[in-house]
């Protein structure tokens, strides 16, 4: 959109917001909802899939682990490129 963000900015506001949820809740389990174009573009940066997942946002509405370990984040699935859908 005309004057809108562009990804990148979208991708840095997305990793602050992760960064500063895990350092306020360390060791808890979080449940957050996004809008998906935004939660694609930032957890395919976050979790390190790039290129993998471009083509297969994430779907509406389907829950999905995402981990941080203290020092890196983890999406060890992505429901977008489940087979079994």
């Amino acid at each position: 959109m005309a004057d809108g963000e562009d990804g990148h900015a979208v991708v840095a506001r997305v990793v602050a917001v992760f960064a500063s949820i895990a350092a306020a809740r360390p060791g808890e389990a979080v449940v957050l909802v996004g809008h998906v174009g935004s939660l694609t573009a930032g957890l395919s940066v976050l979790c390190g899939l790039g290129e993998r997942v471009w083509g297969a946002p994430l779907p509406h509405a389907v829950p999905f682990p995402v981990e941080w370990d203290g020092r890196s984040w983890r999406c060890a699935s992505w429901p977008a490129l489940r087979q079994d859908r």
